[in-house]
């Protein structure tokens, strides 16, 4: 739609960029009853920089007009405006206005930065890429992993079943083996003891307990260091007897350093005739077990 301006008393301010030579010098002296504020040149080419949405109307004659003018600004020459409508203007231009040397600088800078940022950005993207390899190289990697996956769940698969059938033959054997070996355990070390201990308890997790005839049972750590050696004592030989052939020989390294000098020779004694069926080989640092067996 034309744009209409009427010059009014009391309208609205009207912005009135003068131009350069005699006729602007005139102007600036020149006083009206009109509501409007009179600028330099340098206000103006501020409000033109700072502002897009402007119409600029060059006042001179039309052959000044034609001597030169500001790129954009309308002719009607100051003596065409009187009390009547002044000639149609043109609409404002729809296209953006040129920017300025210095917007056009700080544009391109952001510009360029915000350019950089999303430069950097498709760098690090495409590093994280190339770090995974090629589209052929990421299947063939994952070919290779399921194929792992499925030998580790096969062995897992094999693994449980052995864990089971272990479980189901230890609970066999212990029902079977158990009774046995604190029967065997028992008499030993009642042998090793002086009849003192008579009975001993182990459990599936080779947790070892010892009492006397009709008392209470004393776990492994409530013993004594001598009654303890010979309560292991007693459990290896029972275990031996109930597993090795005859013809297998025992060795024991140091199995009797704990023992007082009764139950030294009440173990010697046991070893002796322990030897009678299998070889016993007895590693000691002391010269007491010699002398023990020499008397």
């Amino acid at each position: 739609m034309k744009n209409r301006v009427k010059l009014l008393a009391g309208a609205a301010a009207l912005l009135l960029l003068t131009g350069c030579g005699r006729q602007g010098e005139a102007n600036e002296a020149r006083t009206t009853e009109a509501t409007y504020r009179q600028i330099s040149q340098e206000e103006a080419a501020e409000i033109m920089n700072k502002q897009g949405d402007f119409l600029l109307l060059d006042v001179r004659t039309q052959a000044e007009y034609e001597d030169g003018h500001i790129p954009g600004a309308i002719c009607i020459p100051n003596e065409t405006i009187g009390a009547g409508e002044l000639p149609e203007l043109p609409d404002a231009p729809s296209d953006p206005p040129e920017l300025t040397r210095p917007q056009a600088e700080a544009a391109l800078t952001r510009t360029q930065t915000l350019l950089a940022a999303v430069q950097s950005q498709l760098d690090q993207s495409r590093g994280r890429l190339e770090q995974f390899g090629s589209e052929a190289e990421l299947t063939a990697k994952k070919q290779a992993l399921g194929e792992q996956l499925e030998t580790l769940n096969e062995r897992k698969a094999a693994l449980e079943l052995a864990r089971a059938a272990l479980e189901q033959a230890n609970t066999a054997l212990a029902a079977r083996f158990s009774p046995r070996l604190v029967q065997e355990a028992s008499e030993i070390f009642a042998a090793l003891t002086g009849g003192r201990y008579v009975r001993v308890q182990v459990d599936r997790r080779m947790n070892l307990e010892a009492g006397e005839q009709d008392a209470v049972m004393h776990r492994l750590l409530s013993l004594s260091g001598g009654t303890a050696d010979g309560l292991y004592l007693a459990v290896r030989l029972a275990i031996c007897r109930l597993l090795l052939p005859a013809s297998a020989p025992i060795v024991l390294d140091d199995a009797l350093a704990m023992l007082d000098d009764t139950r030294l020779r009440l173990a010697l004694q046991l070893l002796q005739q322990e030897a009678d069926s299998r070889q016993i080989l007895l590693f000691t640092c002391q010269s007491r077990e010699a002398q023990a067996l020499q008397n």
